[in-house]
């Protein structure tokens, strides 16, 4: 009876483990409207630890006027927010437009909008669409885990069934 117990949990986290998978690969979308302020240069979005990811967004400024569009690593971002110009993932100059970029690693990433002319008095609203697609790391080692562990589950609770039938059968006399 034990057996069939410990083989049921390791089935069920297997399965679990398993909808997780499908589940976790499956695109995020997010609406956002990002508010970039008048007093200040420049605002984004951030994104990281998924592994083979991509971003698929599209924008539109509210007023109309052109913004700066950057897509950052995070080393590449820390430079640009010290003034230090290492270059970008993405960038294009625009009131509206579409873009996709690949998470080229498992790090940070940051999408920036920024105003056009750095002296803007007004505050720039800019409604964003984003998919985001890969796998988060986190959910991909709790995949890996759970089916790992329904797997031992499974493996011991044969081995009790075997050792169970073994100890029933009647002795064998030569």
């Amino acid at each position: 009876m034990r057996n069939e117990i410990v083989m049921g949990v390791g089935g069920a986290l297997v399965g679990f483990g398993l909808v997780m998978a499908i589940l976790g690969a499956l695109p995020a979308t997010q609406d956002d409207v990002v508010v970039v302020p008048a007093d200040y240069q420049f605002a984004g979005v951030y994104y990281g630890g998924l592994v083979l990811g991509s971003v698929e967004a599209e924008y539109e400024v509210d007023s109309g006027r052109a913004m700066q569009v950057y897509v950052f690593s995070a080393k590449q971002y820390d430079s640009y927010y010290d003034d230090v110009w290492i270059g970008c993932v993405y960038q294009e100059v625009g009131s509206s437009g579409c873009f996709s970029f690949d998470m080229a690693d498992a790090g940070d990433y940051y999408v920036v909008f920024e105003h056009e002319n750095l002296a803007n008095p007004l505050d720039e609203r800019v409604a964003v669409d984003l998919t985001v697609n890969g796998i988060s790391i986190l959910s991909l080692v709790l995949t890996v885990s759970f089916v790992v562990l329904g797997a031992v589950l499974l493996f011991l609770g044969r081995r009790m069934k075997a050792r169970a039938a073994l100890q029933e059968s009647p002795a064998r006399q030569l």
